[in-house]
């Protein structure tokens, strides 16, 4: 019997500290990852998740042609099959683009496998505006081992963020004051949303990119995709 229970507690062990790995290793990677992004502290990336649509993402686009400014959009596929469109104008105006999984489903909730499975798909929905070596970013920032080697093996670069702007909450900060703090941090990457349905989200990201753009230009900070942020090109 107590050899038994012995078996069994190995048994849930092994499978628990299989499953930290799974789930922790990617964080470390993510942490290295940044700390190489702050090493460059006169230059920012503006990036943008869960686009495209036919509205908030046409707007931003506007808005970062009176700016003079490139950003990095990271695309869901099932959103891009609905706007293909605004896909090819992002391409066409200089952004660079990547992709956010073709569902956007927490990587934590699924089977690794899957969660390897839609992130390829995404690739597939949007070429051929998005290259087979485009980086990829998790959504909710959860990436599996399995994902994330895989990722990595195709020469694709991972892509997280060192400050996000909240703008799916419903109640925000200040503006000017939150992109100051951002700026003043020196924060390399910052995430907004270029897909919102509600028109108080919508206008709070527009705002906070105006905001974070002119305040880093005062600062004489260069605004940079994420591929010119460590000057590594995708598929280096």
């Amino acid at each position: 019997m107590d050899t038994l229970l012995t078996s069994a507690l190995l048994i849930v062990a092994v499978l628990l500290a299989l499953y930290l790995c799974l789930i922790l290793l990617p964080q470390v990677y993510r942490l290295y990852q940044v700390w190489c992004w702050r090493k460059h502290s006169d230059k920012i990336a503006i990036t943008y998740d869960d686009g495209p649509d036919n509205v908030t993402s046409v707007d931003l686009m506007n808005l970062l042609d009176e700016l003079d400014v490139k950003a990095t959009f990271y695309l869901v596929g099932f959103r891009a099959e609905r706007a293909p469109d605004v896909v090819k104008q992002l391409a066409e105006r200089g952004h660079e683009l990547g992709t956010h999984s073709f569902s956007h489903w927490h990587a934590w909730k699924i089977l690794p496998w899957r969660d390897y499975a839609d992130a390829e798909r995404a690739y597939g929905v949007l070429a051929p505006h998005v290259s087979p070596t485009a980086p990829y970013r998790p959504p909710f920032g959860k990436i599996s081992l399995f994902t994330l080697i895989g990722m990595l093996l195709k020469k694709r670069r991972v892509d997280w963020w060192t400050s996000p702007t909240n703008d799916t909450d419903d109640d925000f900060p200040d503006v000017q004051k939150t992109a100051a703090e951002i700026i003043d941090k020196r924060q390399p990457v910052i995430l907004m949303h270029s897909h919102h349905d509600e028109l108080h989200r919508r206008e709070f990201m527009l705002d906070m990119t105006r905001a974070i753009v002119n305040q880093a230009r005062a600062k004489g900070l260069k605004i940079v995709t994420m591929q010119n942020l460590t000057n590594k090109p995708v598929g280096a």
